[in-house]
C-alpha cells in the first residue's frame, strides 16, 4: 500500500512539474510579445481586440494587491449599476469591453514594474505618432477640415494616430511628464543613450502638442508638468512651462486659441450638452443609465455627440453618483496619499512622480473632456495606476 502511494505521489509530482514547465514556457513567450502588444495598443487605439493578448498575464501575476482589490470594487459597482439600471440588459453591452481594457491595463502595468520593455514600446509608438503629426502639419493644412472650422483661428489641427486632435493631444500630455522623468532619472532602468532619446522625444512633443490645437490637452500638460516640477521645489524645472508661452508669442494662432476659452463656441456647445443631459441624471442618480443608453440619447437629440465631454459628468450619467464617490476614493487613496507619504519620506522615484503627474493631468483634462472616451486613454490611465502599485 505504501509503495503504491509513493508511486502515485511521484506520478502526480511529475505531472505537476510538466504543468509548471508549460506555464514557464507560456510566460517566456508572453514576455517576448509584450512590447508588440503594447505597441498595438498605441497604433490601434480604437480596436478592443488589441487588449485581449494581455489577459493571459493574469495567470502569472503575484497575489492580488490592495490596488487590484480596489479595481475589483470598481468593476463590481459597474456591474451592479448595469444590473439595477433602467435599461437592463442592454446596459451590459459595454461591461465586457470596459472590463477587458481595465484588466489588460492592470496586467500591463504590474508587469512593467519589473522591466523596461514598456519604455521601448512607448518610445517607438511616440516616434511614429510624432512623425505622422509633423507630416500632417507640413503637408495637409487644414487637415482634416472637420476639426478646423472657419470660426476657429487655427490653420489646421493634427490628429495623429487617434484620428482626433483632442485624443492625440491628451495622449501627448499624458506622456510628457513620464518622458521628462525618464530623461532626468539617473539610476533608473534606462541606459544613457535611451535617456537622451527620451529627452529628444520630450522636446519634440511640445510642437506636436501645439499642432493639435487642443486647449484641454494643453491644460493637462501644463498641470502635469507643474505638478512634476513644482512638487520637487526646483525652480529650474519650471522652465519647460515657458516653452509653450514663448511659442504662443511667436504664433498668433496659438495665442488666439487660448484667449477667453470660456466664451468660445466649443465651451458653449459643451455647456449645452451638460444642461440637456441633466434631466436624465436627476431621474437615475443611483445607477445611471449605462453607456449604450446614454450614447443613444445623445445621438437621438440635436447634440450629435458620443460622450459628455466631462469625465465626472460622464461617470455619473453612466454609473450613478456612487461611481463618482468610488472613483474619488481610488484617486485619493491610491494616487494622492501614497505620493504625499513617499514624498515626505524621500522614497519617491522620478518615474513615480512623473506617472502620478501624468494621471493627475488627465484628471484636470476630465473637467472638459471624457478622458475614457478613447480605449487608449482608458487603458493608459489604469496602466499608470497599476504601475504605481509597487506591492502596496
Amino acid at each position: 500500500m505504501t509503495r503504491e502511494w509513493l508511486s502515485l505521489s511521484h506520478r502526480f509530482g511529475k505531472c505537476f512539474g510538466l504543468l509548471k514547465k508549460e506555464k514557464t514556457n507560456w510566460w517566456f513567450y508572453w514576455e517576448r510579445l509584450f512590447p508588440v502588444m503594447l505597441l498595438m495598443v498605441f497604433l490601434l487605439p480604437v480596436d478592443h481586440f488589441s487588449f485581449l493578448c494581455f489577459l493571459p498575464g493574469l495567470l502569472f501575476l503575484p497575489a492580488a494587491s490592495p490596488r487590484f482589490r480596489a479595481i475589483l470594487i470598481w468593476l463590481l459597482w459597474t456591474l451592479l449599476s448595469r444590473l439595477w439600471g433602467p435599461f437592463f440588459p442592454t446596459g451590459l453591452l459595454d461591461f465586457l469591453p470596459e472590463s477587458m481594457i481595465l484588466l489588460a491595463a492592470y496586467v500591463a502595468g504590474r508587469y512593467s514594474q519589473e522591466g523596461k520593455s514598456w519604455w521601448q514600446a512607448v518610445m517607438l509608438a511616440l516616434a511614429l505618432i510624432l512623425f505622422l503629426i509633423f507630416v500632417q502639419a507640413y503637408a495637409a493644412p487644414p487637415y482634416p477640415s472637420a476639426w478646423a472650422s472657419p470660426t476657429d483661428p487655427v490653420p489646421f489641427r493634427a490628429t495623429g494616430a487617434g484620428l482626433n486632435p483632442n485624443t492625440t493631444g491628451l495622449l501627448l500630455a499624458f506622456l510628457m511628464p513620464i518622458l521628462l522623468a525618464g530623461w532626468e532619472e539617473r539610476h533608473g532602468v534606462l541606459k544613457k543613450r535611451e535617456r537622451y532619446l527620451t529627452g529628444l522625444l520630450f522636446l519634440l512633443t511640445f510642437p506636436a502638442l501645439a499642432f493639435t490645437f487642443s486647449r484641454t490637452a494643453w491644460a493637462a500638460a501644463a498641470a502635469g508638468l507643474l505638478f512634476y516640477g513644482g512638487s520637487k521645489k526646483r525652480v529650474f524645472r519650471l522652465r519647460w512651462l515657458l516653452l509653450p508661452l514663448l511659442a504662443a508669442s511667436f504664433f498668433s494662432a496659438l495665442m488666439l486659441r487660448v484667449q477667453a476659452p470660456w466664451h468660445s463656441s466649443t465651451f458653449q456647445y459643451r455647456w449645452q450638452i451638460w444642461q440637456e443631459t441633466w434631466p436624465i441624471m436627476k431621474k437615475y442618480p443611483l445607477t445611471g443609465v449605462g453607456k449604450p443608453a446614454l450614447v443613444s440619447y445623445l445621438q437621438a437629440t440635436s447634440l450629435g455627440v458620443a460622450h459628455l465631454h466631462n469625465h465626472y459628468w460622464q461617470l455619473t450619467a453612466e454609473k450613478g453618483m456612487p461611481a463618482l464617490f468610488i472613483f474619488g476614493w481610488l484617486v485619493y487613496a491610491y494616487l494622492i496619499l501614497p505620493f504625499v507619504r513617499k514624498n515626505k519620506l524621500g522614497q519617491l522615484s522620478l518615474l513615480e512622480r512623473g506617472m502620478t503627474a501624468a494621471l493627475l493631468g488627465q484628471l484636470v483634462a476630465g473637467l472638459t473632456e471624457s478622458i475614457w472616451a478613447s480605449p487608449l486613454l482608458h487603458f493608459l490611465f489604469w496602466f499608470g495606476f497599476a504601475l504605481l502599485d509597487g506591492g502596496n
